[in-house]
């Protein structure tokens, strides 16, 4: 046996480096751990002595429980926000260039892209109701608070934000049900105690806090406007709002927020260094035999981790107080100018610093992780931006009050907004942003818009960004006035009549647009398919020339149990025989054919169904399969089954039809089907799917494919008494028919039954064809 004198020589260099490196580390780290934690703590000295905040020690985030009414009151309470889709449903949305909608006043309620019924909003609000009405008694008599535990820095919980937007959304619904249902008095109290969860709420030095009051005063902005389309509030009413407004400050502990920040961060860096290190020399020895080729880089690695965890955690530590010193410097001095112009003209606030660690850490992760949700706030001007942009949404309110009151005096709106001080505004109506006059013009109509220049500072005269609805991420980043930091800040004059009728019928032709897309791609792939299908009929009828398999279900065999006994009288019947298809004529053919099986109905219910497959048995992937395109098993009188099969949405010529059954068993995966039949379907056309169904907003859309490309064509449509109410005539040179129906009677009325009748008469004039069709 010889001596692996090799192995041990790689051992004993190995040791040696790890011998080599210990002592290394030993010699240097000792000084350097030393001079990196007395820097660190040198740093976290000074700023104590200039009034920093740098320990967690110094922030108390408790709540005496006598205080806490409101965040008690969302204890054990499951807010149920998917019962409806509140989310768009209190938008303003843009009709014309600078008007809205008036959501309440509309006859159904857009939510999540639908019109939804006023009655089935009212329902789903009032589902919410039991679990809200405490939350909003607290915050209508006192100031919102939450207990926080301030000693877990970032790792500190906030289950209260997404609780307070759910009530939100809740509050701002209520306004738009109770306003259509002409309940003022629940509309204002739900108006107040949405305005009361931006109000009375003082955030805690939280960036995402800061961010959700910012999100809660746009819903409070919107739910007002909504509220101020109507002249049902008295003066005193319009007072005790503006007064709540008044009081708020949402720059007010921008600056706490980074110092917490700052101590959060530092605390990470401690607890970095007080966790155990996780590589040991013994599992980098084991990694190192393992793999000697990558020695060199493992001690790389080793090194840099051991030497972050020593060391670079002092370093960070340094930085990062010295780092968000300074950008709580930069926070104080910007909240020095009195306007958003002024801010933004510093660059920091606009062109926000990012934290670089010099070590590859865990700490840089979380940084780089934390900056990702502000990227979309940074664009805006990060925290003061959003500040900014709810202060100028603020003063709108407040000028857009005083407006109401004057209204209410004088019966009509000023000329212009200096009229409004001293009586209405103490102070004239300013724009945050660049300090002037908010943008005012009153209308011939004697409406008026209101509007600030938004955070671009650029005067675009008041108008809304053209824009499909919102969707949900966008709740709380700037609606009305257009999304991101571009765009003016308008509070809307209300859309005419003739404005809402013209956006109804632009909004219709996009809806028939789009489903009029989605039928023809649909209509497309069920034609293709299905001709392609049609393609194996042959095979599939070559392939059918074995029995039905008979198998036992539940101790019987199948047979036995769908046997129809009082049909058959004694005679046994097999399995291929109850499958084998046998046509009846019934005289709705060629539309509609239909086929008799010696199969007890009664029976076939409780053990499974009968199914049509139509040119082949194998899965084209499509979701029907190969089961024909409409089909539908009755009780014949005789106990038997009957299968009607709607032959219009076939492709005309020659198929291969099969019957079989599928068992309700689900270990049963086996489809059990009898003999191929040909089978002619003769009709002149082949109609799509889509055709059977219609929308009563958009109208039906009739398409059909024909086997010729010329075609002149007339359709009946007939109401479920078999009246005719509307015939369409046209011709197709392209081999397809594409006929639209806004469902308007021959009298130009709308109607509003839930199902109609077709019957189309075809002339091919190559073929001189014709035929009188029953369509879907």
């Amino acid at each position: 046996m010889k001596t692996n004198f090799g192995f041990w020589r790689r051992l004993g260099l190995i040791f040696l480096v790890v011998v080599l490196l210990a002592a290394i580390y030993v010699l240097i780290t000792v000084t350097s751990v030393s001079g990196a934690r007395e820097a660190a703590e040198e740093t976290r000295a000074a700023l104590r002595q200039q009034g920093f905040k740098t320990d967690l020690a110094e922030f108390d985030f408790t709540v005496p429980s006598d205080q806490r009414g409101f965040e008690l009151s969302l204890n054990g309470s499951t807010f149920r926000p998917g019962i409806a889709p509140f989310e768009p449903a209190t938008l303003p949305v843009p009709v014309g260039s600078n008007s809205a909608l008036v959501v309440w006043h509309e006859d159904f309620i857009k939510c999540g892209g639908e019109d939804i019924r006023w009655a089935d909003f009212a329902a789903s609000v009032s589902a919410q109701e039991p679990l809200f009405l405490a939350a909003r008694d607290e915050a209508l008599a006192h100031p919102i608070k939450f207990s926080l535990e301030a000693n877990r820095g970032s790792a500190m919980l906030l289950p209260h934000l997404s609780q307070l937007r759910h009530v939100s959304l809740a509050f701002s619904c209520g306004v738009i049900a109770d306003l259509h249902e002409q309940d003022t008095a629940e509309a204002w109290t739900n108006l107040l105690a949405t305005t009361r969860l931006v109000t009375a709420w003082e955030p805690e030095p939280s960036q995402i806090s800061h961010l959700v009051r910012f999100a809660l005063a746009t819903m409070a902005y919107e739910a007002t406007w909504q509220a101020l389309q109507t002249n049902a509030w008295s003066d005193a009413q319009l007072a005790g709002l503006a007064r709540e407004w008044n009081g708020v400050d949402f720059f007010k502990n921008l600056p706490e927020s980074i110092a917490f920040q700052r101590a959060s961060v530092v605390d990470m860096c401690r607890r970095e260094r007080e966790e155990p290190f996780s590589a040991t020399l013994t599992d980098l020895l084991k990694d190192m035999m393992r793999s000697p080729g990558s020695a060199p880089q493992m001690l790389k690695a080793y090194w840099s981790q051991l030497r972050y965890h020593s060391e670079g955690t002092y370093v960070d530590e340094k930085d990062l107080l010295l780092f968000y010193r300074d950008r709580e410097v930069d926070v104080r001095q910007r909240l020095q100018a009195p306007t958003w112009e002024a801010m933004r003209s510093m660059p920091a606030v606009t062109n926000q610093a990012v934290f670089k660690s010099k070590y590859p850490s865990r700490m840089q992760a979380f940084m780089n992780l934390r900056a990702m949700p502000m990227a979309m706030s940074r664009s805006g001007g990060g925290l003061l931006g959003g500040a900014a942009e709810s202060e100028g949404r603020r003063r709108l309110i407040l000028t857009a009050v005083a407006l109401e009151r004057f209204h209410l005096r004088h019966g009509k709106y000023p000329a212009s907004l200096q009229e409004l001080v001293p009586d209405f505004l103490k102070t004239p109506a300013t724009d945050f942003m660049d300090g002037k006059p908010l943008r005012y013009q009153l209308g011939e109509d004697g409406r008026f818009l209101l509007y600030s220049i938004g955070l671009d500072c650029v005067d675009h005269g008041g108008i809304i960004p053209p824009r499909a609805f919102a969707n949900v991420a966008s709740r709380g980043m700037g609606l009305i006035g257009g999304p991101g930091p571009s765009g003016d800040i308008v509070w809307p004059r209300p859309a005419s009549a003739g404005e809402v009728t013209a956006f109804h019928e632009q909004e219709l032709k996009a809806r028939r647009q789009q489903t009029d897309r989605a039928t023809e791609m649909e209509s497309e792939h069920y034609w293709d398919r299905t001709a392609r299908r049609q393609g194996s009929v042959e095979k599939t009828l070559a392939a059918s020339t074995t029995m039905a398999r008979d198998l036992d279900f539940n101790g019987r065999p199948l047979s036995e149990i769908l046997r129809n006994k009082n049909a058959s009288g004694t005679n046994a019947l097999t399995l291929t025989e109850m499958l084998s298809l046998r046509q009846v004529i019934t005289g709705a053919e060629p539309e509609t054919v239909t086929f008799e099986a010696p199969i007890s109905y009664d029976a076939l219910t409780n053990v499974g169904s009968l199914a049509l497959y139509i040119d082949s048995l194998e899965d084209d992937g499509s979701e029907e399969g190969c089961g024909v395109g409409q089909m539908e098993c009755s009780r014949a009188t005789n106990g038997d089954c009957l299968l009607a099969w709607n032959t219009i949405f076939e492709t005309p010529g020659k198929h291969a039809l099969l019957m079989g059954v599928e068992l309700n068993d689900p270990n049963a995966r086996e489809v059990i089907v009898g003999p191929a039949s040909a089978v002619v379907v003769s009709n002149l056309c082949q109609f799509s799917i889509s055709s059977a169904t219609f929308d009563n907003a958009t109208g039906a859309s009739l398409r059909a494919r024909l086997p010729e490309m010329r075609c002149d064509y007339s359709i009946d449509i007939l109401n479920t008494k078999g009246e005719r109410v509307k015939t369409i005539s046209g011709s197709t040179s392209d081999g397809y028919i594409n006929a639209f129906w806004d469902l308007m009677d021959q009298r130009g009325r709308k109607l509003a039954d839930e199902s109609f009748n077709t019957v189309f008469h075809l002339k091919l004039p190559e073929s001189g064809r014709t035929q009188t069709l029953r369509g879907p």
